[in-house]
């Protein structure tokens, strides 16, 4: 966890460049050209969305969450909005030209970045196979998800040699839609995963699925899509699925009863408090020290070499005083969701939140102060509070002394904040309508609403990124 907080609290949130970080594990020359990518403003807004007769929310990105058993987050589904297909533009060529679209608009904007960490998982249609714009894509990362368009008889040996060339190259390949069809059957020996619609079949098929799949392919993983609610994910797990998506993993719930708050997370809602309120770093300090547990982790961070310090610090107020209030009420903000390791989905929570906050942080940038752009952030990181605690939003913030501001976006859905979060989640779940909707209403144009939401992935894999000695999470 260390590793990546000086990474998080080493944010500059009154300007849209990401934190550029350095690194000792790579050579010179790597770091400073990635140095140099990331330091790479905004691209300048061609055309606004309001100020052009052409629709252009086609290419507005979403992404869905991919986790796997361990509750791990692995890979991002990025799509776009299906062009309408008609005389000018057949459902065949309408399905292409969303596939160029998809590709180049995540090319223009960095996929290398977000291929560091997280595997990409792109819809496209089976004839997009064929396309020399694949080649262009990092092979390792890259999970082409596809369904067959040919009658469920009908095998297409031109294309299953083309993919067979792609998985030689290294790329992997993802059947949706599954059916036990002599087509699907074909592919078997090709593929890497094989996605079954959740809400499209009843639990014996979904468990006959994974038993049937898992005699004939050992070797291909199984994910479970659509995926609405916990239950539904508890049941596909148990059936030995290996991947999971939907919204289920910020889903809200009915909360009826409140459960106790740990006792870490009780002190740190406290501190926070503290911090907002003025209280000075001694007072803080000494707060601190009632809890060993987090007094371990402060001095254990401020002490790790990612910090550079030249001697150690044993002293909990001296480090305090090396943070400074707001990167110190930042990182504990996310020790929230580092207090209690009985809920294994805190991670990827975590990872969303931080996504939320750092996407809002950006393109709030030059529209509100300094103080605002930390709130709007604040306000990304709290909205999934009451899912990481089960508790309804209110009560979550309860124990908070928070801005009126952030409280109104987070429990009434009110303010100049609100429009930012719900452009925020709607990027996250493939709510194209929303995500149109608050763009507009934010002026925001389709490029800068891309490029921000790519910056704030990529910024929260640097923050989140794995020690050296650890492997590909996909």
């Amino acid at each position: 966890m260390l590793n990546w907080l000086k990474k998080a609290l080493a944010s500059e949130t009154a300007t849209t460049k990401p934190v550029a970080q350095e690194s000792a594990v790579h050579p010179a020359p790597t770091a400073e050209r990635r140095k140099k990518e990331e330091e790479k403003p905004l691209k300048a807004p061609r055309k606004i969305l309001d100020d052009s007769n052409e629709d252009h929310s086609t290419g507005l990105l979403a992404r869905q969450a991919i986790i796997n058993r361990e509750h791990r987050l692995v890979g991002y589904e990025f799509s776009l909005p299906s062009q309408p297909s008609g005389k000018d533009h057949p459902l065949e060529q309408s399905l292409q030209n969303n596939d160029e679209l998809l590709v180049r608009t995540i090319q223009n904007i960095g996929i290398e970045k977000l291929a560091r960490f997280r595997q990409l998982w792109l819809r496209v249609s089976d004839g997009f196979i064929a396309s020399p714009l694949i080649d262009s894509l990092p092979a390792a990362e890259t999970v082409l998800l596809f369904s067959i368009a040919q009658p469920c008889n009908a095998i297409d040996p031109g294309l299953m040699a083309r993919a067979g060339e792609l998985k030689t190259a290294g790329y992997k390949l993802a059947l949706d839609n599954w059916a036990s069809t002599p087509a699907h059957q074909a592919w078997l020996s090709l593929l890497d995963y094989v996605v079954i619609d959740a809400t499209a079949h009843n639990p014996l098929e979904i468990e006959e699925f994974s038993r049937t799949i898992s005699k004939q392919a050992p070797a291909i993983e199984i994910m479970a899509c659509k995926l609405e609610s916990i239950e539904e994910f508890e049941f596909c797990h148990q059936s030995l699925y290996h991947l999971f998506q939907g919204n289920f993993l910020t889903k809200r719930e009915n909360w009826g009863n409140r459960p106790k708050i740990s006792t870490d997370r009780a002190r740190l809602c406290d501190l926070l408090n503290r911090l907002r309120g003025g209280s000075e770093i001694a007072e803080i300090a000494r707060q601190l020290r009632y809890s060993p547990t987090l007094s371990y982790r402060l001095l254990r961070y401020i002490n790790s070499p990612a910090m550079g310090l030249q001697s150690h610090m044993a002293s909990i107020e001296s480090g305090l005083v090396y943070l400074g209030r707001e990167k110190l009420y930042r990182w504990l903000t996310l020790l929230l969701f580092n207090a209690d390791d009985t809920q294994s989905t805190d991670g990827a929570l975590l990872e969303q939140a931080l996504v939320r906050g750092r996407l809002m942080e950006i393109l709030a940038t030059g529209k509100f102060s300094h103080q605002q752009c930390d709130e709007l952030f604040v306000v990304g990181m709290f909205s999934l509070l009451d899912v990481l605690m089960k508790l309804p939003i209110s009560i979550a913030l309860d124990p908070l002394q928070l801005p009126s501001m952030v409280t109104a976006a987070l429990i009434d859905d009110a303010g100049d904040y609100a429009s930012y979060l719900r452009l925020a989640v709607a990027c996250e779940t493939n709510d194209f309508g929303l995500l149109e909707k608050e763009a507009k209403t934010l002026a925001l144009p389709v490029d800068c609403v891309n490029s921000a939401h790519f910056e704030a992935l990529s910024w929260t894999q640097d923050a989140l990124a794995p020690a050296p000695k650890d492997t590909h999470p996909g």
